[in-house]
């Protein structure tokens, strides 16, 4: 009797054990699915697109998702900056965020093309490669190769140079400054391309990394710059638009297909709005914040075509070979295919 006993418990446990198991498991859970999303910028939304994105991408998907979903959103980094971030997505310790490009490059090296300078003429042709067939491929490559899977490709908007020396004119402008950059080879590769000496530096010391004068200068969109209120320690931006900086909203891939296909569906869609939302927010920041800046002090310089011309053809060529020797593939030939086939699309639709 007491053997049928012991025998009765082992099984019941091991049903308990097992329905515990099947209820941790998000594809037969009964309890709420709750994600974390990590960004880097901070909960203000008056002063940060991404974070104005996320917090419609959460919005949309609680909302008709009704108990099922809750996304937990972490600003200012608190699950950690970029780098960390991407880490945490890749080993599934973070669920869900928002980067830019820059440390992404040290997981999957295609995306470094991103960083050619002097890409894309405006936003629209940059909107129309990313969106369209070759952001796909890229996306898509990119998760097979790290388990990230993109629901949207959004916008930081367009690089710009600061620093607290001199005015920036021309190319030659650029010679010894030390300028801060992301841990990316590619952004690197341009400051050197100009002459000047990058030194990378996490987002998170930007700020008391100017102040303290351990580089002379900077790059990042308008909108950013405001946010980190670098008008306060540097003195000078030139509106070069040296790169498009796109940010992306990530999820781990595995959390992805645990969900069901309903939520998949509902996860894409409040992306695409997320993703609309977050680059009317970096337009805006831009349209707002440079007089803002300049009422603060800053001398802001807005080269011509010509003069643009002339950073272009300095650093393009160079960082280009760069580029070749660190991604494999035609993904370089296939970015510029797509970039003429976007602009001839775009002026087709102009008649």
């Amino acid at each position: 009797m007491t053997e049928f006993r012991l025998k009765n418990c082992t099984v019941l446990v091991a049903i308990m054990t097992l329905a515990l198991v099947f209820l941790a498991y998000p594809g037969f859970a009964k309890d709420k699915i709750v994600l974390k999303m990590g960004l880097v910028e901070s909960a203000n939304l008056a002063d940060a697109p991404a974070t104005q994105g996320a917090t419609v991408f959460k919005h949309i998907v609680e909302s008709k998702a009704g108990d099922r979903v809750e996304i937990q959103l972490f600003p200012g980094g608190q699950l950690g900056w970029e780098r960390e971030l991407i880490e945490g997505l890749r080993m599934g310790t973070v669920e869900m965020a928002i980067t830019s490009d820059g440390p992404v490059g040290g997981f999957f090296e295609p995306i470094l093309i991103l960083g050619i300078p002097y890409l894309f003429r405006n936003s629209l042709v940059a909107w129309e490669v990313l969106d369209g067939p070759f952001g796909n491929d890229l996306m898509e490559a990119l998760r097979k190769k790290t388990g990230i899977r993109c629901l949207a490709i959004t916008e930081n908007g367009f690089r710009n140079f600061t620093n607290n020396k001199r005015p920036i004119r021309t190319p030659a402008d650029m010679k010894g400054l030390k300028i801060r950059t992301m841990e990316n080879p590619i952004h690197m590769a341009i400051v050197r391309s100009l002459g000047a000496a990058p030194t990378p530096i996490s987002f998170g010391e930007l700020y008391s990394s100017l102040q303290q004068g351990i580089v002379d200068g900077q790059e990042n969109p308008v909108g950013v710059i405001h946010m980190i209120k670098a008008y306060e320690v540097q003195k000078y931006l030139i509106m070069d638009g040296h790169v498009y900086n796109p940010a992306f909203l990530w999820i781990n891939d595995k959390v992805f297909q645990k969900l069901d296909p309903d939520l998949k569906q509902l996860f894409w869609e409040a992306a695409q709005v997320a993703t609309f939302v977050e680059r009317s927010g970096a337009k805006l920041l831009e349209a707002t914040k440079l007089q803002t800046m300049k009422d603060k002090g800053m001398e802001i310089y807005v080269p011509s075509d010509e003069g643009l011309a002339a950073f272009r053809k300095m650093s393009q060529p160079v960082v280009i070979e760069e580029v070749k020797k660190m991604v494999k593939g035609d993904w370089v030939d296939r970015l510029f295919q797509a970039i003429d086939t976007a602009e001839k699309q775009l002026a087709q639709q102009k008649r």
